[in-house]
């Protein structure tokens, strides 16, 4: 299988976004200037979806283009789609 390339946008951020469709067992490599990590997809990602670079714990924020966008509805594994299925919303002060 090709390697697939996805963009990390913040150094904070915890997910990465996928510029291509993932198939569980990828290896997906994620890049944000000297920021460069490798991570193999434990499920399929769709394109321009979030894939979870490092665990995440259970309540834990969820953090894309370095904003908190909801939290983890349960424990995700790196490698993981992050989407409706394990992401609760989270309405913080402005």
């Amino acid at each position: 299988m090709a390697a697939l390339v996805a963009v990390l946008i913040d150094p904070k951020d915890n997910v990465a976004v996928v510029l291509d469709s993932v198939k569980e067992g990828q290896e997906v490599f994620c890049r944000n200037g000297a920021i460069q990590l490798s991570i193999k997809a434990k499920s399929d990602v769709p394109r321009y979806h979030k894939i979870s670079v490092c665990k995440i714990g259970k309540g834990d924020a969820i953090v894309k283009y370095g904003e908190h966008i909801g939290v983890a509805a349960e424990e995700i594994e790196a490698g993981v789609h992050v989407h409706l299925q394990n992401v609760q919303s989270r309405r913080e002060a402005l």
